[in-house]
C-alpha cells in the first residue's frame, strides 16, 4: 500500500517546512474530529435524523486508533529506534495511568485511554516493519478479533462474578467487548500504512491520484457495506466485532483521516478550522476534562440522571474549542504549547529520550 518501505534506521528530522506544518495540522484536525465525534457518541440523546448521529459510534474509537498508528509512524521518522521506543513507552504509561484513574471517576462511559496505551507500544513495534509486514499484522489481527471475543466471554464472566475488578481491567486491555485490542491493532496498522502513502518521507504532499484512490477506495467500501446493511444483506452493529463491522469502521476512519489531510492543504480552510485542530492538539487534556465533567454530572450535579443531553454535546464542544483557543493565545513554550497534560507527557518524553540517547552515546568501558 505504499511507495516507500520502512528502514531499520529512520530518517532524522529536517527543519520544518510548509508541507510539514500542513501535514501535522491535518493530523491534529483528525484528532479534533475524533473528539467531537466522541462527545456525540457519549452524550447525544437521540440518533438524529435518519440515525446519522449513530455514525459517531462507528467512527470515534477507530479514528483514535488510526491516529495512534499515524502518530507512531511519524515519530519513527524523527528519532532512532530506541529513542522512539522510550518515547512510546512513556506515552503508553501515561495513557495506561490516565485510563486506570479515570475508570474510577464514575462516569457512565467506557474509557479508551488504557487500550490506546497498549496499542501505542504495539504500533511502535509494527512501525519498524516494511509495509507488507504491517499489512500482514493488521490482517491477522482483524481475522482473529471475532474469535478472541468469543473465546474470552467465559473468562470475563468468571472475573466479573468473582468481583476481581483489577484482573478484569487488565484482561480487558486485550479483549474488551467495546475496544478489543485486535481491532485497535487492525486500525492502527491501517493508520501506519495510510500515513506512509499520504504523508511521504520527503515532506511533499502526496500526489492527487494517490490521495484520490485512498479516499475513493475507503468511500466505496464504506458505502457498499452501508448499503448491504440497510438492505438487510449483512448486519453491522457497533462494538459487535464482526468482520463486516471491522471493515466498515476501518474504511470510515481511513476516509475521514485522508479528507483531513486534504483539507490541510487549503490555507483558507485551515484558518476557519484552526480551533478544531487546536482541540486535536490537546486531545489528552480535553479527554480527561470531559470524563471529569460527565462523572460530576451523574454523581454530583444530577445524581442518577443520564448524561445524554444536547447541553452536554454542545457545551463540551464549545468549551473544548474555547479552551484550546485560549491556550494557544498563551503561547506556551514547548512542550507545553499543545496543552497542559500534553506538556507533562512531553516533558517526560524528553527526559526519557535524553536518557536513552546519553546511554547509547556513552563510550564502552575498557
Amino acid at each position: 500500500m505504499t511507495s516507500t518501505t520502512s528502514t531499520s534506521r529512520p530518517v532524522r528530522a529536517t527543519p520544518t517546512t510548509a508541507p510539514d506544518v500542513a501535514r501535522e495540522w491535518g493530523v491534529d484536525l483528525a484528532r479534533g474530529v475524533a473528539i467531537i465525534s466522541m462527545f456525540v457518541a457519549h452524550t447525544a440523546p437521540t440518533a438524529g435524523p435518519g440515525g446519522v448521529l449513530m455514525l459517531s459510534e462507528y467512527l470515534t474509537f477507530p479514528l483514535f486508533a488510526l491516529l495512534v498508528g499515524a502518530g507512531v509512524e511519524l515519530g519513527a521518522r524523527r528519532t532512532r529506534v530506541w529513542e522512539h521506543g522510550a518515547a512510546s513507552l512513556v506515552r503508553a504509561a501515561a495513557l495506561l495511568l490516565a485510563g486506570w484513574l479515570l475508570a474510577k471517576a464514575g462516569a457512565w462511559i467506557v474509557i479508551v485511554l488504557a487500550p490506546l496505551g497498549l496499542l501505542t507500544l504495539l504500533c511502535w513495534a509494527v512501525s519498524r516493519l516494511p509495509s507488507w509486514g504491517v499489512a500482514l499484522v493488521g490482517l491477522g489481527a482483524g481475522l482473529v478479533a471475532p474469535w478472541s471475543i468469543e473465546a474470552s466471554r467465559s473468562t470475563v464472566s468468571e472475573l466479573a462474578l468473582a468481583q476481581e475488578t483489577g484482573r478484569l481491567w487488565w484482561f480487558e486491555l486485550l479483549v474488551s467487548a467495546y475496544y478489543p485490542q485486535a481491532v485497535l491493532l487492525l486500525v492502527g496498522c491501517a493508520g501506519i500504512l495510510v500515513t506512509r502513502l499520504l504523508v511521504p518521507r520527503d515532506g511533499r504532499p502526496a500526489s492527487w491520484p494517490t490521495t484520490g484512490v485512498v479516499i475513493g477506495a475507503s468511500g466505496a467500501v464504506f458505502l457498499a457495506l452501508a448499503a448491504l446493511h440497510l438492505t438487510g444483506r449483512t448486519e453491522i452493529v457497533a462494538y459487535r466485532t464482526t468482520w463486516p463491522e471491522e471493515l466498515f469502521v476501518t474504511a470510515f476512519a481511513v476516509g475521514v483521516f485522508a479528507v483531513c489531510l486534504v483539507v490541510a492543504r487549503a490555507r483558507l480552510v485551515r484558518q476557519v478550522l484552526a480551533p478544531l485542530a487546536w482541540v486535536g492538539a490537546m486531545t489528552l487534556t480535553v479527554y480527561v476534562l470531559h470524563v471529569g465533567w460527565l462523572a460530576w454530572w451523574v454523581r454530583g450535579l444530577h445524581p442518577g440522571v443520564s448524561d445524554d443531553a444536547w447541553s452536554n454535546v454542545i457545551g463540551m464542544s464549545v468549551a473544548a474549542l474555547l479552551l484550546a483557543t485560549l491556550w494557544r493565545l498563551l503561547r506556551a513554550p514547548r512542550p507545553w504549547s499543545r496543552g497542559p497534560l500534553e506538556g507533562v507527557v512531553g516533558l517526560a518524553v524528553q527526559l526519557a529520550t535524553a536518557g536513552v540517547r546519553d546511554r547509547r552515546a556513552a563510550p564502552e568501558p575498557e
